[in-house]
């Protein structure tokens, strides 16, 4: 469950920037279905308010 939990803000950013489709994005993390990385994306979505969104991708992204 830790690993399903780091991935999910990963897979948020990946699907913000627009550059792949939830099908490529499956593929990224393990081949899991489109459907399967639409609910997760939709979950980190909803679990990260405006400010705590900016602030996790500063983290992430080491700014």
């Amino acid at each position: 469950m830790r690993g399903a939990l780091s991935k999910n803000p990963a897979m948020w950013m990946i699907g913000e920037t627009g550059s792949k489709s939830l099908r490529e994005i499956g593929e990224l993390f393990g081949g899991i279905g489109y459907a399967a990385a639409a609910q997760r994306i939709r979950r980190a979505r909803l679990g990260h308010g405006p400010i705590a969104a900016r602030k996790l991708i500063s983290q992430m992204l080491n700014v």
